[in-house]
């Protein structure tokens, strides 16, 4: 039963310092775009696009902006590729010209899109890496392939590195992107320095009002896809978190039991090795004797157990994440074996305190 408290205790534990990595794995992990300083408006009126723009492109603290019609984590669809008679499938998204360098997009190979070619609008596509690799080509070898989607053929001018398009609940995703123009336009994507987010955010809003003040501003912050993820993440750490104290707790509780009775039933030949001049690590060593391969089986499958059990909780909730790094198994058996001895410790020291000679005369 103690060796059953100690690996459920190292399961709890391992989970706690698994999810808290994963955490702050979260916080700080790269999209793949420029996603903390970007702020987006959606635009249901197409009309007067080019009026809004020219509004927020005003305002002195905008450092870029582009328009699109399909906008990473808030506006794509799936498509079905086939190229070489292989099928497969991608997300979609119809972006304006300044898009990939607004978002900070990276180029793999190739070129991105050219708005004076008119080519560009009808032909030619971009692909990322994964949907290169998914047909078994190279960077270069992508470049000029032709891609089939809904019956219509797209050649393949550049190759993006691979971004993230949504939550870290998913993987990241091959994605096809096509040149669209601005009367096909629903967000507005806006940048500017970090110390400025909250204060264009506000004056977006307060453009969006002077040319439509009947209508509400549907306005974000890019980095609000985290939100989620991150918070799942904290929730389930801090429920482990509590889960690995009360075991913790009552793993500490039956070693603290169990050693009681083993120094009761030892006390006699602990006062007379006492006598005889036996240091407190010799008695140590006599009253745990019994519980070292308990601890050390409970602690073998305690890791197994927590490794396994924390990693498919992980990758079942999120296609991205830290993993279970050895660190923290290690780290989950020194917090154990700390406790253990420090309630080992304390009740062969109040064992040795004994004065021997009392207790052999009232034996």
């Amino acid at each position: 039963m103690l060796g059953l408290q100690l690996c459920f205790a190292i399961i709890t534990v391992i989970a706690g310092i698994g999810f808290a990595r994963n955490s702050e794995f979260q916080k700080n992990y790269d999209y793949g775009y420029n996603i903390k300083n970007t702020i987006g408006a959606i635009v249901t009126d197409t009309t007067v696009f080019a009026t809004f723009r020219n509004e927020v492109a005003a305002i002195p603290q905008v450092t870029a902006l582009a328009g699109t019609r399909s906008h990473i984590g808030y506006g794509y669809r799936n498509i079905v590729t086939e190229a070489e008679e292989k099928k497969g499938e991608a997300n979609f998204l119809e972006v304006g010209p300044d898009y990939i360098k607004t978002m900070d997009l990276k180029m793999a190979e190739g070129r991105a899109f050219d708005a004076q070619m008119e080519g560009d609008y009808t032909k030619s596509i971009l692909i990322t890496e994964n949907l290169a690799a998914n047909y078994g080509w190279k960077n270069k070898e992508a470049l000029g392939k032709t891609i089939f989607i809904d019956s219509l053929n797209f050649s393949v001018v550049g190759v993006l590195k691979d971004f993230q398009l949504d939550e870290l609940f998913q993987p990241k995703e091959p994605v096809v992107m096509k040149l669209c123009k601005e009367n096909r336009y629903q967000f507005l994507v806006i940048q500017s320095k970090i110390s400025d987010l909250e204060l264009v955010y506000a004056k977006t809003r307060d453009a969006w009002k002077k040319i439509f003040p009947m209508k509400p501003f549907t306005g974000f912050y890019q980095n609000e896809i985290t939100k989620e993820a991150y918070q799942t993440t904290n929730s389930i750490a801090k429920i482990f978190f509590w889960f690995a104290i009360i075991s913790i707790l009552l793993t500490a509780t039956g070693l603290f039991g169990l050693v009681s009775l083993t120094i009761v039933k030892k006390m006699k030949e602990i006062a007379l090795r006492k006598v005889v001049g036996a240091r407190s690590g010799h008695i140590l060593l006599l009253v745990n004797r019994g519980y070292f391969l308990v601890f050390i089986i409970g602690a073998a499958v305690g890791c197994y157990g927590g490794y396994a059990l924390t990693k498919l909780l992980l990758d079942m909730i999120f296609g991205v994440n830290a993993g279970i790094a050895p660190s923290t198994l290690v780290n989950s058996v020194l917090v154990l074996f700390i406790i253990v001895a420090i309630t080992s410790g304390f009740k062969v020291w109040q064992a040795i305190r004994t004065n021997p000679i009392k207790l052999l005369r009232s034996e």
